[in-house]
């Protein structure tokens, strides 16, 4: 299906998938590919402003965002706030993190780790981060 938000996005089981740009300095991102679990008609009026008070917020959640990717790369082995590698983006609306149901949950993938090896889950309650972990 073609919308006009969201690009092409395709029905998976009870979600829609897609990738749309998410272009921000701060994080190296380009694109955001995404998993909104929605009925057959597409993602809600809800889901859809969700997303898009993500792209306002971005930059004012980076930070935070940046400090808890860092923690976490730390106790794998490390890496500092200013060497973050250039990551990969995936969304999911709602989140799933450690069997919880968060509003939203970010994944990060970095440029020289392997994608099916190791990510970064990040859920968020209320545009906070409620919970962190690194799967592997």
């Amino acid at each position: 299906m073609n919308d006009k938000q969201l690009g092409k996005i395709e029905r998976d089981i009870d979600a829609w998938v897609g990738e749309i740009p998410f272009q921000f300095l701060c994080s190296g991102t380009e694109s955001v590919r995404f998993r909104i679990r929605a009925g057959a008609s597409g993602p809600s009026t809800e889901q859809r402003r969700l997303i898009e008070e993500l792209v306002e917020r971005y930059e004012l959640l980076w930070p935070k965002i940046q400090a808890k990717l860092a923690e976490l790369r730390s106790n794998a082995g490390g890496t500092n706030l200013s060497s973050l590698p250039k990551p990969r983006l995936l969304l999911s609306v709602p989140g799933v993190i450690n069997s919880d149901v968060v509003d939203f949950l970010l994944c990060y993938e970095f440029e020289g780790e392997e994608r099916d090896v190791s990510g970064y889950f990040l859920g968020f309650v209320g545009w906070e981060i409620d919970s962190a972990v690194k799967a592997s």
